[in-house]
């Protein structure tokens, strides 16, 4: 993404690029079966990758002021689900699901910025740690 501001003569330019990609297996089982509806649970694992750059850019008093930030992020997923689905033929269902991870991440950033083009030492940083997340999905299903 891109975004440039000015106010009161001074300039202000952001771009951002990033991406993620990810990867996981998750084994479900129907927990309870009742004619057309289904309670599952199941849990699975998951690897995730991702990129960020950020560089900003700004002219303060006619002045050039950089700063970029980039890095990868490598996270390991473990998760767990619940839900229940109505199957509303034998080859359509709609679900609702409640799913909870706890991940494990690890990030290094270099951090680069320059004043009228007089470029700083590059700063290094590792950061690691753990996280808890839950979400609530509804959809639908197509079975072949």
């Amino acid at each position: 993404t891109e975004e440039n501001t000015t106010e009161n003569n001074f300039t202000n330019e952001t771009k951002s690029i990033s991406y993620s990609l990810g990867i996981g297996a998750d084994y479900i089982w129907v927990l309870i079966n009742n004619e057309d509806i289904d309670f599952f649970g199941g849990t699975g694992l998951a690897f995730d990758y991702g990129r960020r750059n950020l560089k900003e850019t700004s002219y303060p008093n006619g002045n050039k002021s950089t700063n970029e930030t980039d890095g990868p992020t490598l996270g390991l997923v473990i998760r767990g689900t619940i839900g229940v689905e109505w199957m509303v033929n034998g080859k359509i269902g709609i679900h609702s699901e409640y799913m909870f991870f706890g991940t494990y991440y690890w990030t290094k950033s270099e951090y680069k910025s320059s004043y009228n083009d007089v470029v700083n030492p590059t700063v290094t940083r590792t950061t690691s740690g753990l996280s808890l997340e839950s979400q609530v999905l509804f959809g639908v299903s197509i079975y072949f």
